[in-house]
């Protein structure tokens, strides 16, 4: 998705964005107040600039939603411009267009981020194996990704490649499609997971003991 047609879904609200405002907040640099009014901006959408009934609605002094909406204006998150109305007539409205516009970037940043991460897992392996992947296990990798694979779980089912002395992906992927279908998301599910089987093990143990003594008292 390129950041023109991420920018339109944004502003023609098709994806959620308050979360993206409240995780976004320390980064903004946005106190409690001005970030009501950036939510209460975002939901009005494009509308005629009254400061009166903005106060009324939130219930804060006008001076004080005044001196907020001047301060938005200094953070580069809105701009007040004048817009013709259904009736001819010119009128000033509050634009967040560029708000849209950082939280494009936000998100962009985000989604290069979760590529770069891809790459990383394909170099890892090329590392591990000390060869260059072909392009069918490329296409391996890529569907790990597309299944949400966690990537430390990845990098956990690649050194038990290792450990078996096994260089293949199919191997590792066989590793982790059994992991997925025994509910192994994390890798806290498969350290729980190893810790249950380590516990087994040692019940078993416990029993096989307690049994060839019982043997030997007889």
């Amino acid at each position: 998705m390129n950041g023109t047609k991420l920018n339109e879904l944004i502003k023609d609200k098709k994806i959620v964005i308050p979360l993206y405002f409240l995780r976004m907040c320390n980064e903004l640099d946005l106190n409690k107040r001005e970030l009501l009014l950036l939510l209460y901006l975002y939901d009005m959408n494009d509308f005629p600039f009254n400061p009166s009934k903005i106060a009324s609605d939130l219930s804060v002094d006008m001076l004080e939603i005044m001196n907020d909406i001047s301060i938005l204006s200094d953070k580069g998150l809105i701009s007040v411009s004048a817009k013709e109305n259904d009736k001819g007539v010119i009128e000033e409205v509050i634009n967040l267009d560029d708000l849209y516009n950082k939280i494009t970037l936000k998100i962009m940043e985000e989604l290069n981020s979760h590529e770069e991460l891809t790459d990383n897992i394909h170099d890892m392996i090329e590392l591990e194996f000390n060869r260059k992947l072909t392009p069918l296990e490329h296409d391996v990798i890529n569907d790990w990704d597309r299944n949400n694979y966690d990537k430390l779980v990845i990098k956990e089912a690649v050194k038990e490649a290792s450990i078996n002395g096994v260089s293949n992906l199919r191997y590792i992927d066989k590793i982790l499609y059994d992991w997925y279908k025994k509910g192994i998301r994390t890798i806290n599910d498969l350290k729980n997971n190893k810790e249950q089987k380590e516990e087994s093990i040692d019940n078993a143990n416990y029993v096989m003991d307690d049994w060839l003594n019982m043997d030997d008292d007889e």
